[in-house]
């Protein structure tokens, strides 16, 4: 199981994610900022709505503790309709746990509510 596992499948408990993300976590989404508590609510809002998702990887580069990722997040709703976000993410990390992220998301498919999937409460 992966954090992006954790978060996009609504059967998995949100308290999971904890064991992925550091208590201090941080999150810069498209202007928005998010501490861990945010970042948990931001999840809660998120399995509420989807009942699928899938993340997959384009690029992927790692130095050190810092990592940068171009991925896909396509999900399917519970009102069945599907959207697809392209996020561009730095993350920091400390051991096992993802300490900060600062990401852009944008919208390839889906509808104009969908735009701020990646960081609504």
């Amino acid at each position: 199981m992966t954090a992006m596992d954790s978060l996009l499948d609504p059967q998995r408990p949100v308290s999971e994610l904890a064991a992925f993300f550091s208590a201090d976590y941080q999150q810069w989404v498209d202007g928005k900022t998010l501490d861990f508590d945010g970042f948990l609510q931001h999840a809660r809002k998120l399995k509420s709505v989807l009942t699928e998702g899938k993340v997959t990887i384009n690029r992927l580069l790692v130095s050190g503790d810092q990592a940068a990722t171009r991925h896909d997040v396509e999900i399917m709703k519970r009102n069945g309709e599907a959207a697809r976000v392209r996020v561009i993410a730095l993350f920091s990390l400390r051991g096992d746990r993802i300490t900060a992220v600062e990401e852009l998301t944008y919208l390839l498919e889906g509808s104009q509510e969908d735009h701020h999937l990646g960081s609504q409460c």
